[in-house]
């Protein structure tokens, strides 16, 4: 292909670049701008906009403003009634591409060819893909800058969709530009991509006014202002009205984009039989097939545009859209027959499209789609896999068959996917049917023995209980095993490990990991860390999101979170565009627990609030509640004390009837470290009490890991120092510093706590010389208080100021002002004066707002900023729009200035 050529299955260029758009020229100059930057070093931008607004017509004159340049431009779209199937838009938009597939290495043709169904073979993970497509668009941009041109990316399938999001965030230092047109108000994981984003507004009075009198400059001054007020300022209304309504004053109000797709249906009515034939074709699979156009009609009417060259493409998606409608059953059932026949046999499209055209019960296409639903979940594609299964299932021709369908969509809807509905109970008591119910009254913060009691007797009466290959034995047991935990009480995990203990040859990995780390890790999970260890390693290549967040479930009570971190937010992501909504959630509550432990306190606070909105809109109140535990630990310690016990009493209010014993711990540490901020020592005490209980870190209650410090320092702090030994005997004789780092430091914190006059000294040295005790901020600040208290009382009175110094410095970064208060006075009485009011850097910024302006100073971009930060550019903004104000500045320019007279503010 010769430089500068432009290849497409569906949307040509056509435009050319000196073409006159109305009232764009600061887009266009932004889009000419990104062509010529990504020519050089590679990037992605979104133009986003309302249905008709002129997205499409900016990236045409994009495009052909790229191929005049000497771009090489691929053109793709996404397609609004095939976003059922996994990899349709990735294959309609490499074809053009896959000449480059031999110059690939094998591992990666193998992957793209698995994906394009061009062979067959395993399914490839998420990052490979996105590595493999990455790798050809960089070998066919070897000699020439390529362009891709991707409109209505909200209708891309989820994996094309979520694989196109990864390969833009890798083509900087390439000749690759990846240029996407996306509805607003229309979910889609591409717009949390952290792209650079050009939003595209409806046209002023003026600009439309120029618009339609270029067009229609005969139009009468009275037609003119009934036909601008009927537009609305959207383009495409301005251009096609006129088309059609002989009087638009006379219209009933109607959205602009209702009124278009009625309008082209108007004029569809005018088409003979065979371009309507073809038209449907091209609208249900997104191409025109090659051949004599047939199309003259469709063009005189405005509907599709024709090139000799480059072939065909609707005016506008809102047409195909208008096609679709505008056919009946039976011309769509044929229509769905044709596309059928062009797939193979196994194929998921070819499943798909001869569901969409069955007229009733069919064994062998609903078997089609059972498979296809399995191959669409193993690729990451949760939601299209429960679309398929529930197809699947209408399409049985057997009771029995139609069940265990519907059943399976369930456990994946309740599981993955946020389709929380209750399910009803079956005589069978089959593990299909038992195991949906049993994750329902979970998720739904249900009565814990009635999940665990439906599940023991289910397994009981399983034909071969020792079958690992068995999907609904093995999903049982992860479902039993969450039972076990979040009961937290013991008895409970006993059935779980003797039913995973006669699994042959071996249970799965993801459920030995989280049987020992997750359900019982001071008892099992020390010979299992470094397998651990090797899946969170390789936790970006798996594509389900369902297994991505259970590895940061086995990794959250053996502090291994942070290794999770990117893969998790990549999770919350996938559910926020629509897909895996509980995964999301499971990653949210994750990701805000970590953020507790980290320090990151705003961000517990944003991501607390965001989980918990989703979680209350899908009825997951066990997820639910642990986003409020994290909303109340920071609250706590915070010295908000009314938030902290609003939180934590309405945890105990739904929590305790249920005896989910998990819930009430949590709350109960919440409690405790609002009682050890009052200065409320025996409260504290007897609350972290409940979660530790005499045996400080009970087997059946892991939370209690995150507890004990808590436990010693209020033992400590309420003269139960004979108590506070034993619990630092039992957490020695436990060992469990074999199981983190961050469980290192707070044992040899607890042993400092208790530690001798004469011994005291070197045992806080030892615990916060450790490696990476700064990585949990809070903690080694009131270890630092602690050791600044006993050095004052021992007359080491310049020692003390040092570390008093620090923990109040800590303190006063996090916000935490009943602890801060506490060091101030610790300060003045050892003889330093200390400012009555916190540090001024503290009450101007959050910690996220400081980090930005930081990079904002250094002369960052917005897109910059966005990429390091895990933020889209339009947060980034935000941010910077809300900071100005608090710095007394309004410019990025007087930044660097204004951080450094921060710098300078007297602390408290």
């Amino acid at each position: 292909m010769e430089p500068g050529e432009s290849t497409s299955l569906e949307s040509p260029v056509v435009e050319h670049a000196t073409a006159h758009l109305v009232g764009r020229a600061p887009e266009l100059d932004r889009l000419r701008e990104f062509i010529g930057e990504a020519a050089a070093d590679g990037g992605a931008l979104l133009v986003a906009g309302e249905a008709g607004v002129g997205k499409t017509a900016l990236l045409g004159q994009a495009a052909a403003y790229a191929v005049e340049s000497g771009v090489r431009v691929v053109r793709g779209a996404g397609v609004e009634f095939e976003a059922d199937v996994s990899f349709a838009g990735l294959h309609q938009l490499l074809s053009p591409l896959v000449d480059q597939l031999p110059q690939l290495p094998p591992t990666q043709a193998r992957a793209l060819g698995v994906a394009l169904s061009l062979e067959e073979g395993p399914t490839p993970d998420r990052l490979t893909l996105a590595n493999a497509v990455t790798a050809l668009l960089r070998a066919a941009s070897a000699t020439t800058p390529l362009l891709l041109v991707v409109d209505d990316m909200q209708w891309l399938d989820l994996a094309s969709a979520i694989v196109l999001g990864g390969v833009g965030r890798r083509l900087a230092g390439s000749q690759v530009g990846l240029l996407g047109g996306v509805r607003t108000g229309e979910a889609s994981p591409v717009e949390s991509s952290g792209f650079e984003e050009v939003t595209v507004q409806r046209l002023d009075d003026d600009s439309a006014a120029e618009l339609l009198t270029d067009a229609f400059p005969d139009l009468a001054a009275r037609d003119r202002a009934r036909l601008l007020a009927a537009a609305e300022g959207n383009p495409l209304a301005v251009l096609e009205l006129p088309r059609g309504l002989a009087d638009p004053g006379t219209q009933r109000p109607t959205p602009v984009g209702r009124r278009l797709r009625g309008h082209f249906t108007r004029r569809l009515g005018t088409l003979p039989d065979a371009a309507r034939e073809r038209l449907l074709l091209a609208a249900l699979s997104g191409e025109f097939p090659p051949g004599p156009t047939d199309l003259d009609a469709a063009e005189r009417a405005g509907l599709v545009h024709v090139d000799p060259v480059t072939g065909v493409r609707f005016r506008h998606p809102l047409v195909r859209s208008a096609v679709v409608e505008a056919s009946v059953h039976a011309q769509r059932r044929m229509a769905h027959l044709a596309l059928a026949a062009r797939w193979p046999e196994e194929s998921e499209q070819r499943a798909w499209h001869l569901a969409e055209a069955a007229s009733g019960p069919d064994e062998d296409v609903a078997a089609l789609l059972e498979s296809a639903a399995r191959r669409t979940r193993d690729r990451g594609d949760p939601v299209g896999a429960v679309r398929l299964l529930l197809r699947s299932a209408a399409l049985s021709t057997t009771a029995d068959e139609h069940g265990r369908r519907t059943r399976l969509a369930a456990f994946l809807g309740i599981d993955v996917t946020g389709d929380l509905q209750p399910v009803a109970p079956t005589d069978a008591g089959t593990l299909e049917a038992v195991v949906p119910r049993a994750a329902y009254l979970l998720q739904t913060g249900g009565d814990i023995d009635t999940a665990h009691r439906l599940l023991v007797d289910a397994l009981s009466t399983v034909a071969d209980p020792t079958d690992a290959a068995d999907p609904a034995l093995t999903e049982a047991l992860y479902v039993l095993g969450s039972a076990a935990f979040f009961g937290s009480r013991p008895g409970l995990a006993e059935p779980f490990h003797d039913a995973l203990a006669k699994l042959s040859p071996a249970p799965p990995e993801l459920l030995t990991l989280l049987g020992a780390t997750f359900v019982e890790p001071v008892r099992l999970a020390a010979p299992l860390l470094e397998r651990l260890d090797h899946a969170i390693a390789h936790i970006g290549d798996d594509p389900d999101p369902a297994r991505v967040a259970r590895i940061g479930i086995a990794a959250v009570y053996v502090d291994r979170t942070a290794g999770c971190r990117d893969a998790l937010q990549q999770v919350v992501q996938h559910g926020r565009a629509g897909g895996a909504v509980t995964s999301a959630i499971e990653a949210m509550t994750l990701l805000a627990c970590d953020a507790v432990l980290g320090g990151d306190w705003d961000g517990v606070r944003a991501i607390a609030d965001d989980g918990r909105a989703l979680a209350d809109r899908h009825g997951y109140r066990l997820l639910g509640g642990i986003l409020q535990y994290a909303d109340a630990m920071v609250a706590a310690g915070r010295g908000d004390h009314e938030r902290s016990r609003s939180l934590t009493s309405d945890l105990v209010e739904w929590a305790a009837p249920s005896r989910l014993g998990y819930v009430l711990q949590l709350a109960a540490h919440a409690d405790a470290v609002a009682d050890l901020g009052r200065g409320d020592h025996d409260a504290a005490y007897l609350r972290a009490l409940e979660t530790c209980t005499t045996e400080t870190v009970p087997a059946h209650a892991p939370h209690a890991l995150w507890v004990f410090l808590d436990l010693v320092e209020a033992a400590i702090r309420s003269g139960r120092r004979d108590e506070a030994v034993s619990h630092v005997r039992h957490l020695v004789s436990a060992d469990v510093v074999r199981l983190s780092d961050r469980l290192a430091f707070a044992v040899a914190a607890a042993s400092a706590l208790v530690a001798a006059d004469d011994d005291f000294h070197d045992a806080f040295e030892t615990a916060l010389q450790l490696p990476d005790a700064g990585r949990w901020p809070f903690h080694q600040a009131r270890v630092q208080l602690a050791f600044g208290e006993r050095l004052r009382r021992s007359k080491a009175i310049a020692e003390s100021r040092h570390q008093l110094r620090s923990a109040l410095a800590t303190f006063d970064r996090l916000g935490a002002r009943p602890w801060s208060e506490r060091a101030t006075v610790e300060l003045r009485a050892s003889g330093e004066r200390v400012a009555a009011t916190a540090a001024a850097a503290t009450d101007a910024l959050t910690p996220q707002q400081l980090e930005i302006a930081l990079l904002a100073a250094e002369g960052l971009s917005n897109r910059q900023i966005g990429e390091r930060l895990y933020l889209s550019p339009r947060t980034v903004g935000t941010h910077l729009y809300q900071l100005f104000p608090k710095l007394g500045i309004t410019s990025r320019a007087a930044l660097r200035d204004a951080l450094a007279d921060l710098s300078r503010a007297p602390r408290a």
